[in-house]
């Protein structure tokens, strides 16, 4: 229940807040994975996930007896829900922090990052950044049921940008990696 292109609510005071009272809320408390659901084509095999969620192909596919397919964007674009360039964006821009030869974040400027939030999944909290952060070492669970809250806040704090940690090399590879791209990179408006 949000308005189209906007940040999804995890909880009910977010439904509540983007429809200013227009609607009841049944409060059912908040999301336990944070992102919306998987969404799969099953209108002709192989299966087509249209929009990744917390069920990837490699269960899909075990569960449904039949091989599925990652996403397509040209056909998903039309198909399903929360494709749109740039959905799920908050006000603050966010944008993926570079990482430089060794893996290690490579620097921003302190000017740039004081009001700032920069998310980790894996590497080490760089002494340069003046802005808040928040690691998450490796639980991409808690990183995806937090991502949406985390946009709201740094609205809320009225920071401009949000710096993400890209998701490179991480093996063994989580589940939930799949639809966590997908959300940031749509936030992006990449």
């Amino acid at each position: 229940a949000n308005p189209s292109g906007r940040t999804s609510p995890t909880r009910a005071n977010h439904v509540e807040h983007d429809y200013a009272g227009r609607v009841p809320v049944l409060d059912g408390g908040e999301t336990r994975i944070g992102l919306e659901s998987t969404v799969l084509d099953c209108t002709e095999t192989p299966f087509r996930i249209l929009r990744p969620g917390a069920l990837d192909v490699h269960s899909l596919s075990r569960t449904c007896g039949v091989q599925v397919h990652d996403v397509a964007d040209h056909v998903s674009a039309r198909r399903s829900p929360g494709t749109r360039h740039t959905h799920y964006k908050p006000a603050a821009a966010v944008l993926w922090a570079e990482l430089d030869s060794t893996g290690e974040l490579h620097p921003i400027s302190s000017s740039a990052t004081r009001n700032a939030l920069l998310l980790l999944h894996r590497a080490a909290e760089p002494f340069w950044f003046r802005g808040r952060v928040i690691h998450y070492g490796g639980d991409y669970t808690h990183f995806a049921s937090q991502l949406y809250d985390l946009f709201r806040w740094a609205d809320t704090l009225g920071l401009p940008k949000i710096y993400i940690e890209p998701f490179t090399s991480v093996s063994p590879v989580h589940p939930l990696i799949p639809a966590l791209l997908n959300r940031i990179e749509k936030a992006a408006g990449q």
